[in-house]
């Protein structure tokens, strides 16, 4: 009879590890990123009551380069334009205020000749508040290159 020796050999057990240093990064990194956008669109977004339209015929604005023009109501007295928002940047709506906008907006005009005017206006402000404002846009795009600007005006969706 053959004797069959087995031997066994002890093997270290094995341990496994992983290095979540590059996934901790990543998870920063996109915190940050986050944080970065969540401030640059809560800047130019007023909190607005905006009207709606049921069938809109224009399109979905996109993320060309723009710049936001908002319409603030006057809480005490509805219907009635307080002053106007540009980067937190208050106008009123008198001609001084409407004087300082053209200027502020023929700026950035001048430095971005295809920037696009998103006017955003409570529903709640008439019109006559916000023709002043639509006024001080077409001289400040004169100002620039002689051509009125296009003003994008910012609705509410009802499917949203």
């Amino acid at each position: 009879m053959s004797t069959l020796i087995h031997t066994r050999r002890k093997h270290a057990p094995t341990q496994v590890e992983s290095n979540l240093t590059s996934m901790i990064d990543v998870v920063f990194l996109l915190i940050v990123f986050f944080v970065l956008v969540s401030q640059v669109v809560s800047r130019e977004a007023e909190p607005l009551d905006l009207p709606e339209v049921p069938d809109a015929a224009a399109a979905v604005a996109g993320e060309e380069s723009r710049l936001v023009v908002n319409v603030l109501s006057d809480v005490d007295q509805p219907g009635v334009g307080l002053r106007a928002m540009v980067l937190g940047q208050p106008f009123s709506i008198d001609t001084e205020g409407c004087q300082l906008l053209t200027k502020r907006v023929a700026v950035d005009l001048e430095q971005q000749p295809d920037l696009a005017i998103h006017l955003r206006a409570d529903r709640e402000v008439h019109f006559e508040w916000i023709q002043p404002i639509l006024d001080a846009l077409r001289s400040a795009s004169a100002r620039v290159d002689g051509a009125e600007a296009k003003v994008h005006l910012v609705l509410l969706d009802s499917a949203s």
